[in-house]
């Protein structure tokens, strides 16, 4: 499981993210935020304790990996073409199957986005049928459903194919996220 983080602030926010951190080992945070500054992605990198970095992407400012060397790099669609040179990639996302089946190859993992509709983003609907079933065995572990991934959403991601999913939307717009988190966490264990 991938934990987006949200796109605004939310109370108590470092904390729960290293509690969930702390709860799941395998678990995978990407920071992600909207019109924020260098500056406060680098305070928030900060606050979070050094251990979890290797489990952390961020989605701007690239160059803090210079400050925080262990945290992953996520390439966004529009810039992907920036930073790709043809080497492994942490990650990336795609919003076509056709795009993902060329150059999904090229990361560690991507996201397969929106396959539901978003829970964070109003009147963002999937156009693609994102049945991976027949996608070869490496580029289908390396897919990530994200979009309207919660409790009931789950299994239906399984039967399409995916081993691996992405949270955002159901943890930070519930009224305690660490509840929602432990709820998708049980999930995921079955």
């Amino acid at each position: 499981m991938i934990l987006i983080s949200p796109e605004y602030s939310v109370a108590n926010e470092i904390m729960l993210v290293q509690e969930m951190l702390r709860l799941d080992e395998t678990l995978r945070f990407h920071l992600r935020k909207i019109n924020w500054s260098k500056e406060a992605y680098f305070e928030y990198l900060q606050e979070i304790n050094p251990l979890f970095y290797s489990r952390i992407s961020i989605h701007d400012f690239h160059d803090l990996q210079l400050n925080f060397p262990s945290i992953g790099l996520h390439y966004k669609e529009a810039r992907r073409e920036e930073y790709y040179k043809g080497k492994t990639q942490d990650s990336t996302s795609f919003h076509s199957k056709k795009e993902a089946i060329e150059f999904g190859g090229d990361f560690n993992y991507f996201f397969c986005s929106p396959v539901f509709k978003s829970i964070s983003k109003k009147n963002y609907v999937s156009n693609v049928n994102w049945d991976i079933h027949n996608w070869d065995g490496i580029l289908k572990k390396k897919a990530v459903a994200l979009g309207g991934i919660d409790a009931s959403t789950i299994e239906k991601a399984r039967l399409l194919g995916f081993e691996n999913i992405a949270v955002l939307g159901t943890i930070w717009m519930n009224k305690n996220p660490l509840e929602a988190f432990n709820e998708i966490q049980k999930i995921c264990q079955k």
